[in-house]
């Protein structure tokens, strides 16, 4: 949930220009769900929706309050079996769940939303690794004291010209704290992508377990 109005602007332009005027919109099916549930930290709730254009599908997540974007993403391709939904990380070994672990305030997860393929020819491992470092200081120092219980989610779309980073919260987390981190990072220099957009995203818990799959 991109809480900057600017990005979020910036997110619909894109989206818009993305798809044609000829698109549905339609409630998910049991894989786009499946999947939903398999790269988000927090609830599933309405209005969830799938935008269905010619080139792709979109996950369209709003905020029922105010039906504000929450979520935005590709859904992924039902003709594909064998597509690379994400590749996940802890402790710096590859991953297929996450074991409960102790209450605590620290990087949860890593995903990697591309195939190896898409990786090695568009970034560098140095880079990525990088990334994480400068996301990681920026948070242990901002949450290591903070009181409040909650899960953070950072997401970045590297692209050639122009990066992306959407942000989501869950529970109590503590939102001024949250809008100092966002400022933070987004000051940050991340390296672009070579030529396709790569999308990382990290998972912080804040005096929290780990998030049970």
């Amino acid at each position: 949930m991109s809480q900057d109005i600017v990005g979020s602007k910036i997110i619909w332009d894109e989206f818009r220009n993305e798809i044609s005027q000829d698109y549905i919109i339609r409630k998910a099916n049991e894989n786009e769900l499946k999947y939903y549930w398999s790269v988000i930290s927090f609830d599933i709730e309405e209005p969830l929706l799938i935008v269905e254009s010619k080139g792709n599908n979109y996950i369209l997540n709003l905020l029922k309050k105010d039906l504000k974007l929450l979520w935005l993403d590709k859904a992924p391709d039902q003709n594909n079996t064998s597509q690379v939904a994400y590749k996940q990380y802890q402790n710096g070994k590859e991953i297929d769940s996450v074991s409960k672990g102790k209450k605590e305030t620290s990087l949860e997860k890593i995903m990697l939303l591309n195939s190896d393929e898409e990786l090695a020819a568009n970034i560098s491992f140095e880079d990525i690794e990088l990334l994480i470092k400068k996301t990681d200081e920026i948070f242990n120092e901002l949450f290591k004291n903070s009181l409040k219980s909650g899960k953070l989610m950072v997401e970045f779309e590297l692209k050639k010209k122009k990066n992306e980073i959407i942000y989501a919260v869950k529970d109590d987390l503590d939102l001024d704290i949250m809008k100092i981190f966002e400022q933070r990072v987004n000051s940050e220099k991340y390296p672009n992508s070579k030529k396709d957009p790569i999308k990382l995203r990290l998972l912080y818990k804040v005096n929290s377990f780990n998030e049970i799959e």
